[in-house]
């Protein structure tokens, strides 16, 4: 009978501890425990680790943390039930300690495992849960609007300009520095293409090249200088059409 009732009463502690309550941080009290990385701890790979479980409420902001001056350690968080990590660090604030700033989506007991970096990690550390104030809410602001100014040019295409493969074009020639942003828009009478070449390379492929980017069959391009120097910006329709066209250049 004395051998049995050992038994029962050690079952009876280890279905107690299984179930105990997991540590629930709050706004007055976080929670804190020390515990040693030891030989004779779970192992994940070569490294050694002690589990913890802690309850965290949804949508609250908490801030986990590690301490160790014995060894490098890492903190990783488990949501429950799960088996991979939801958040992990290895070193905060120019340390090597660990620190989790984590807001659950959903109400739980949730792991804290403490881990070694390094294979042969041992010794003492603390680990702290805490539950932070909400974020204040963001200031809002309001941009002032960007000034451009534009420059128009009118013209038309005609069976007298330059015919560039089925189309007639117009160039227009101007300096951009490196790094200079134009917007290009080009209105016409017919379905429009503009075109960016740098200026030696004109009988080549465009740099940048628009349709319909525009209104309807318009064409618009914001075109970003790689280098200074020449570019031509070219004005052509899609097919063979020809008319009045409006390009305007905006910086």
């Amino acid at each position: 009978m004395r051998i049995r009732a050992v038994t029962i009463q050690a079952a009876v502690a280890a279905a107690l501890l299984s179930t105990a309550a997991a540590a629930q941080p709050t706004a007055s009290r976080p929670w804190s425990t020390e515990g040693r990385i030891e030989d004779s701890d779970a192992q994940e790979g070569e490294r050694r680790y002690d589990e913890h479980r802690v309850r965290l409420e949804a949508g609250r902001r908490y801030r986990l943390t590690a301490n160790s001056e014995d060894f490098d350690p890492v903190l990783r968080l488990f949501a429950p039930g799960g088996t991979e990590p939801i958040a992990e660090n290895d070193d905060s604030g120019g340390s090597l300690n660990s620190r989790i700033i984590h807001v659950p989506e959903s109400a739980g007991n949730y792991a804290l495992r403490v881990l070694t970096f390094a294979d042969t990690g041992r010794g003492a550390y603390a680990l702290r849960a805490e539950l932070l104030p909400p974020l204040p809410a963001a200031t809002a602001i309001s941009l002032a609007p960007r000034t451009m100014t534009w420059t128009t040019f009118t013209g038309e295409l005609a069976e007298s300009d330059p015919q560039i493969g089925e189309t007639r074009a117009d160039d227009y020639s101007l300096y951009l520095g490196a790094g200079e942003e134009v917007i290009i828009r080009l209105d016409g009478a017919f379905d429009t293409v503009v075109s960016v070449y740098r200026a030696s390379e004109r009988e080549g492929e465009p740099a940048a090249s628009n349709d319909d980017g525009g209104d309807g069959l318009n064409s618009m391009l914001l075109f970003r200088a790689s280098e200074p120097g020449e570019y031509v910006i070219r004005v052509t329709a899609l097919g063979e059409e020809t008319g009045p066209y409006r390009l305007r250049i905006g910086q």
